[in-house]
């Protein structure tokens, strides 16, 4: 009997030191910059696709990708063909007439005092601070003469624009300063902004679309601005990201003018991190550089009715379909700082199977497409067609550089269908798609386009 035990015991160990390194070899995870891991295991003829959750990571905290090159197990192609129609679903395009919407010759709004929305999100205390302190004090004192001021510098694109709005205003908030902006890219008629008069009064040449919304700044054109502050990140600049007291240094209007986000080192000053930390009921331990631009932007940059007008035949696909949501910025990739990344085809093409392992776990899911790159756009159209669906019959415009209503509306419905879905897939330098990732607030699976792996070197 004994020795049936022994033998019965000798044999369990074989058996569990073999599934564990049978596991070993059939599991493949992805780097762990993603929010959440898709893990594949292969067994047999068997896929199982398990959801696991990362927990290394705070929710959107700006961390570097991880240079580590996954193991890609082969999957044939997702096949599904779903019911409805998933071209030509944006209504037609209707312009606005800037003259009904703006008084002559300038930037702001005939209804900039009107508030179309309510602060609604971040935590229950800071959303109680923003609509019962901050948005009041803001209406009473709009007409002030001291001011923070975004201001666009040259071709920044509308997602640095958010960004730097965002930036703008955590400062406004922390000095308890009335808060104002010149985003040409952020325009009334689409975003209903919960802060009364929140646009910086520009006079401009004409009222065309071009003035609206692409002219760059002019100092000319601010002459009531006491106080510039051009940031950038290599400079040190008192009361943002050097010691001194912003309220006595810029006592004035101040305008902020960057191509850079100064979040972190803004919040790396302690007496700043204490007081946002404080706003969001959150420790002096924790860190709330990952959670501002998620509530700045959901609350800001909500759409208006024109906007939503656009969006209802987008959205009325997510109400019935799982999303996987894919942003391909090609751009000026040659030209991106962060040399460790180019977007290739075999880039694109590499994340196929971890594409069809998502969706293999999804029931009737369909892919939404923004890219500004027509070849890569048509990979992902060559093997997902069927299910794949775009914003179509609007330009496609780097809206900083030179823009028009329509390749405008087309980046703000983009945005905020980044926003609506249930998986992302997005190129890690692309501050669009970023910004997307901030306004979706369904907390989606995320993951990013990676470098190919260097190749060995040769031995010789």
């Amino acid at each position: 009997m004994a020795s049936r035990y022994s033998f019965m015991a000798v044999l369990f160990v074989v058996v569990t030191i073999r599934f564990f390194f049978s596991f070993q070899q059939d599991v493949y995870s992805y780097p762990l910059y993603y929010n959440k891991i898709v893990v594949i295991r292969k067994n047999d003829a068997t896929q199982m696709v398990i959801v696991q959750f990362f927990e290394g990571l705070s929710e959107g905290e700006d961390e570097a990708p991880s240079k580590k090159a996954p193991k890609r197990d082969s999957l044939p192609p997702f096949v599904y063909s779903p019911k409805e129609r998933l071209f030509n679903l944006t209504p037609p395009f209707k312009p606005v007439n800037m003259k009904e919407v703006y008084l002559p010759h300038s930037t702001v709004p005939r209804n900039a005092m009107t508030v179309r929305s309510h602060w609604n999100s971040g935590s229950e205390q800071f959303i109680n601070y923003m609509n019962k302190q901050f948005i009041p004090f803001q209406a009473q004192h709009t007409n002030d003469s001291n001011p923070i001021i975004y201001v666009k510098r040259g071709t920044t694109g509308i997602a640095g624009q958010m960004r730097g709005v965002c930036d703008v205003l955590l400062l406004s908030i922390i000095h308890q300063r009335p808060f104002k902006m010149y985003a040409s890219s952020l325009q009334s008629y689409l975003f209903a902004f919960p802060i009364a008069n929140v646009t910086y009064p520009v006079t401009l040449a004409n009222d065309s679309d071009n003035e609206h919304i692409v002219q760059n700044y002019n100092k000319k054109n601010h002459p009531r601005v006491d106080t510039w502050i051009e940031f950038t990140i290599n400079n040190a600049t008192p009361g943002v990201n050097a010691p001194g007291d912003f309220n006595t240094l810029y006592p004035g209007s101040t305008a902020v003018i960057s191509l850079h986000s100064f979040l972190r080192p803004l919040l790396a000053n302690r007496a700043n991190h204490n007081r946002v930390a404080r706003l969001f009921g959150m420790s002096v331990n924790q860190r709330p550089q990952g959670v501002w631009y998620r509530a700045c932007m959901q609350s800001l940059f909500q759409p208006t009715e024109y906007l939503r007008r656009y969006l209802q035949p987008y959205l009325k696909l997510f109400a019935r379909h799982p999303v996987l949501g894919i942003h391909i910025r090609s751009g000026d990739s040659t030209k991106w700082k962060d040399a460790s990344f180019h977007l290739t085809p075999d880039v694109i093409t590499r994340e196929f199977d971890h594409i069809d392992a998502v969706l293999r776990n999804l029931t009737a899911p369909l892919i939404f497409l923004s890219s500004d790159s027509d070849t890569y756009k048509q990979l992902i159209l060559d093997r997902y067609g069927k299910i794949v669906f775009t914003v179509s019959g609007l330009d496609l415009k780097h809206v900083g550089k030179s823009s028009t209503q329509s390749g405008l509306l087309r980046a703000a419905m983009e945005l905020h269908l980044i926003g609506q879905c249930d998986y992302l897939l997005l190129t890690p330098v692309s501050g669009f798609g970023d910004c997307g990732k901030r306004l979706n607030r369904k907390k989606p699976t995320v993951w990013y386009f990676q470098p190919l792996p260097s190749p060995s070197p040769s031995v010789k």
